[in-house]
């Protein structure tokens, strides 16, 4: 199983900000637009194994437990059948 987080650009863009990494924040948004327009084609042609997409953009897995608790609530149950 593939679990795909993902968030618009704007939101990620405002997270590497916050996590306030030097090399990170000249980043520009439009680099993370690009990124992910990539990641989207990749996960969706990926045949590998079941893919199941979150959007994070109200989670903040670094603040909350609670993301981190719906994430687990999802795909427990499709670990048991798989």
């Amino acid at each position: 199983m593939l679990l795909y987080l993902h968030a618009s650009p704007h939101t990620l863009w405002e997270r590497v900000r916050r996590r306030g990494r030097p090399f990170e924040q000249e980043m520009p948004l439009r680099y993370l637009q690009d990124l992910q327009r990539l990641y989207d084609t990749w996960a969706a042609g990926y045949r590998d194994a079941p893919v199941l997409s979150f959007d994070t953009e109200a989670l903040d897995f670094r603040d909350e437990a609670e993301g981190w608790h719906r994430v687990v609530e999802q795909v427990t149950p499709l670990l048991r059948e798989g």
